[in-house]
């Protein structure tokens, strides 16, 4: 019996139709056009509360005047907790035809194949350090945290007059507050970091499949 000049190679397309839309074309365009429209919303809700009188009077430190400077905030906490469900929590596929192949498996896990470092998973990997990266800049958060850390470290007489009466002077400016809105700032700074670490966390290629203290494993 003559052997087969052709060779049976296993199809690398994936087949998983609860994931594989991600990699069709305008996918990323909508994802990005669908966080500027919730800050757009946000910034038209919060627009809407009394501005303190130093917001109102600095203009929110560059930010956006009154509590809409904290949009992007707002966005960042939304995204990452409707992403973290989404991607992190949320197991399995709608689909019939997969007969309970991927119950066992986030959406995130079930991307590209099980594989990481593709451009899909870099980009979704990326979203939640660009939301933390506007929360941080829009709502003048970090030049609060920054310039109130920065006032805190000089000492003695003249100097602590000097770059403390600035560094605070310049958190006041940038939090719409004194004292209380350097904490707000140092705050919101911390939420929004944990959150970001909790999503690139879950991300990683270590957590493939790992579900701690078995949280979620069914």
């Amino acid at each position: 019996m003559a052997l087969s000049r052709h060779r049976r190679t296993v199809s690398e397309a994936n087949i998983n139709k609860n994931v594989n839309w991600l990699g069709s074309r305008g996918v990323w365009t909508w994802y990005v056009s669908l966080l500027l429209l919730m800050w757009a919303t946000a910034s038209a809700l919060l627009s809407l509360a009394p501005a303190s009188d130093g917001g109102s009077a600095s203009g929110g430190g560059g930010g956006a005047p009154g509590a809409a400077r904290y949009a992007w905030t707002v966005v960042h906490w939304l995204h990452g907790a409707a992403s973290y469900w989404l991607l992190h929590w949320t197991k399995g596929s709608p689909c019939a035809e997969d007969q309970g192949r991927f119950d066992q498996l986030t959406f995130w896990e079930q991307m590209d194949n099980e594989t990481y470092g593709t451009r899909t998973r870099k980009f979704f990997t990326l979203i939640p350090v660009v939301t933390l990266a506007l929360a941080a800049h829009g709502g003048g958060l970090l030049s609060a945290a920054l310039a109130a850390h920065g006032g805190e470290g000089y000492g003695g007489g003249g100097g602590q007059g000097a770059g403390g009466g600035g560094g605070a002077a310049a958190a006041a400016a940038a939090t719409g507050g004194g004292d209380g809105g350097q904490g707000t700032a140092r705050l919101l700074m911390a939420l929004n970091g944990a959150v970001a670490a909790l999503l690139l966390v879950a991300k990683l290629p270590a957590m493939h499949r790992v579900r701690i203290f078995g949280i979620g494993r069914w």
